[in-house]
């Protein structure tokens, strides 16, 4: 369970051997190589994923909350940076620590950081799995939960990868009602959307670093106590499929006495009980929550997805609308409102779409609702450009995408793009309806 990579040569030595690389042309948009004092040859992606020393790029800088992590982590000695990405941070902290261990899950950023982080020891691994060792007691995710597909799933990673009472750093991108993320930035976060999905995968908060600015950063610790146990316990029972073993290990966890991890469990249980289409516990389970939570804006966004599904669109419209008062970057509470308004007219609702794909701009549901809804409206490249965005993410979506895609090139009369995506989606699904349409529709074969 333990097993890393063997650090290279002496310390003194490696870290003296470091240097900025130069960088070189690759002859593609966006990529170089990088070459090292000692020759090595290291192929670079520039954008927003990472940033690179000596680079030029839109990744943000990172070294400054690096600096804080090392001081708030004082006194650990054995230390994970998550989404090390080129090793700028983990290099830091290694001249903090007794051990750091620097993970990513981009092979190309990690054959550079083993060069840039000679003391560390950096290796290829996601956060969305089982992390392969155990045992640190500090942590740090900067700038990574906002990229990953799944955020619970690697906060809960880090929680099993922790030892009992480890402190984490997280410095995570601030939320704006009118952001526009690029790939691989999926979300970013609010002080309270932070704090609650820490919540949740096994961490409390203990001070915040910063809530204003363009990043949020807090430093938390971890709890291990039966509540924690109950929900790590209830997100395994839905991962097998085992919806009624979950409700009951949420509902212990929602008996807490941490305040923070209780409304957690106790939200995540009602909405699970909407999931199973029990609308009455649900909104009685909504109600709860809000008590406890007046400024959350999420039971609020259950009660109007309840009211939707029952026909009572203008309560749902009502409750959403003060949901995104309370939070103007949830996404849920976005997607609730956009969803009640298309009961009424495009041109309340097509706004309303958009502006919840700016919040879930990997989401294909809703940038599928933006582009049937600009069709419908006349402006195709709307639902173009959602679309592409979703496909920026170059997340496994098969044949829907692909589907979607083709459709909105047409509506927008892009007429040969629509055709490269209709043979797509018929190779990927070519028993699916939808595809099948298309490609007659091309003349394409099956």
């Amino acid at each position: 369970m333990n097993a890393l990579p063997t650090l290279p040569a002496t310390p003194a030595a490696r870290e003296a051997a470091t240097s900025d690389p130069v960088y070189e042309d690759a002859g593609r948009p966006g990529q170089l190589y990088a070459r090292f004092s000692g020759g090595a040859r290291v192929k670079v992606s520039r954008g927003r994923a990472r940033a690179y020393p000596g680079l030029v790029s839109e990744a943000p800088p990172t070294r400054p909350f690096y600096e804080m992590a090392a001081l708030e982590l004082a006194g650990s000695r054995r230390v994970l940076d998550a989404g090390c990405g080129a090793g700028l941070g983990a290099r830091l902290l290694a001249r903090s620590f007794g051990e750091v261990v620097g993970i990513d899950a981009d092979a190309e950023a990690i054959e550079f950081a083993v060069r840039e982080a000679p003391l560390a020891a950096v290796t290829c691994a996601s956060l969305e799995r089982d992390l392969p060792f155990t045992g640190f007691d500090g942590i740090v995710a900067i700038d990574v939960l906002g990229h990953v597909a799944d955020a619970l799933r690697s906060v809960t990673s880090l929680s099993r990868t922790a030892r009992p009472e480890a402190r984490l750093f997280v410095a995570e991108a601030a939320a704006h009602p009118t952001q526009a993320l690029r790939s691989p930035a999926r979300r970013a976060f609010t002080p309270r959307s932070l704090a609650a999905l820490l919540a949740y995968g096994g961490f409390d908060v203990e001070s915040w670093i910063t809530r204003e600015g363009s990043f949020v950063a807090l430093s938390a610790r971890k709890v291990d106590d039966d509540a924690t146990r109950a929900v790590d316990e209830a997100e395994r029972a839905l991962a097998r499929g085992d919806s009624v073993g979950a409700r009951a290990c949420l509902q212990r966890a929602a008996g807490s006495s941490r305040p923070a991890l209780a409304h957690e469990a106790a939200l995540a249980a009602a909405d699970l009980a909407f999931a199973l289409g029990d609308g009455d516990d649900a909104i009685r389970g909504y109600f709860a929550v809000r008590e406890s939570g007046p400024d959350d804006p999420r039971p609020l966004t259950g009660l109007s997805r309840v009211s939707h599904a029952i026909g009572r669109h203008d309560d749902a419209i009502s409750l959403a609308e003060s949901a995104t008062r309370l939070d103007p970057c949830d996404a849920g509470a976005a997607i609730a409102l956009a969803m009640a308004l298309e009961e009424g007219s495009i041109e309340a609702a097509l706004p309303a779409w958009r502006a919840a794909s700016r919040l879930a701009p990997d989401s294909l549901a809703v940038a599928s609702r933006v582009a049937v809804l600009a069709r419908e409206a006349r402006v195709a490249e709307v639902g173009v450009a959602a679309l592409e965005r979703v496909r920026s993410y170059r997340d496994p979506l098969g044949a829907p995408l692909h589907v979607e895609l083709a459709r909105a090139y047409l509506d927008a009369g892009r007429t040969s793009e629509a055709r490269i995506e209709a043979k797509l989606a018929a190779v990927a699904a070519p028993t699916l309806p939808d595809a099948r349409q298309l490609a007659t529709q091309f003349g394409i074969a099956v």
